[in-house]
Order: C-alpha cells, then structure tokens, then sequence
C-alpha cells in the first residue's frame, strides 16, 4: 500500500494530519486479517529530490516512524514493524515537475509472510 505525502503530512513535516490518520485507520481496518497475521511489515518513507540528502533520509525516517506509531495505536503488533527511510532514492516519477515530487513523497506498507 502507498500513501502519497500529501495525503499525510503537511509539506516538510512528519506530524500525521488528521486526513492522514483516518487513511491509515481506513487501511488497518481493511487489512486487519493480513496485518495481524503478517511475519513483519516493513514501512518505507520516501521524499523527492529537494531539500539534502541528509535532511531528506531523516525526514522519509520520521514520517515512517509515524506511520508505524499510528498503526501500534490502532493495535497493531510492534514487533512485527520495521522502519526505514530512503529519502529521495527509488523515485517512481520525474522530480523535475511538482506532479512528479509529490508522487516521489510518499510512504510505502509492504505486508509480508502472511500466514492464515
């Protein structure tokens, strides 16, 4: 699942905004079954090109960080998280448009191993 930055977080920030909890709520509920029954999941952030490189690897960091949180407050399993930021590596567009930076801010839940 990928969470566009827009959609959580204000620009330059890893507060969740209120839209971007009930995105992550409506996510957990959706995947509750999967995500309880996961071997781990792993929550990746990401930035675009401006900004350091420094600044963009601890932001991406903080605003999994905060994904995480969110979702070890709706229940899920600390244990089972692992967080990571890679900054502005991995773009999925164009950095050199606005279009293109705000799809490359993002947060990724990758679910894995699950058993039923």
């Amino acid at each position: 699942m990928t969470f566009p930055e827009a959609a959580l977080f204000e620009v330059g920030k890893s507060e969740l905004k209120p839209e971007g909890q009930e995105q992550i709520k409506a996510f957990r509920e959706k995947a509750i079954e999967e995500l309880d029954h996961a071997d781990h999941v792993t929550i990746t952030g990401y930035t675009d090109n401006v900004g350091g490189t420094g600044d963009n690897a601890a932001l991406s960091l903080q605003r999994a960080e905060a994904v995480r949180d969110y979702l070890i407050t709706l229940g899920g399993d600390p244990k089972k998280f692992q967080v990571s930021g890679a900054g502005e590596a991995k773009p999925v567009a164009d950095n050199s448009t606005e279009e293109g930076r705000a799809k490359n801010r993002r947060v990724e839940v990758e679910v894995i191993g699950v058993q039923k």
